[in-house]
């Protein structure tokens, strides 16, 4: 979605790494399954996911938009 907004973001933006794996967890009270995908594909571009750090991100996405 930040794509979007602002492309290629990611050549600019301070991000720490690609997220590459994502999860969906069903809770219930004594029990919990789980079930997710992994994608190696997710590092590289067009990314999935990342992690940052907010008060880096936070500063130059507000000097972006």
């Amino acid at each position: 979605m930040m794509d979007e907004i602002i492309p290629e973001f990611w050549k600019e933006a301070p991000l720490e790494r690609p997220i590459v794996e994502q999860n969906f967890w069903l809770l219930g009270k004594e029990s919990a399954a789980k079930t997710g995908y992994r994608g190696m594909e997710w590092s590289k571009p067009p990314y999935n996911n990342f992690t940052v750090f907010r008060g880096k991100f936070d500063q130059w996405l507000s000097k972006s938009v």
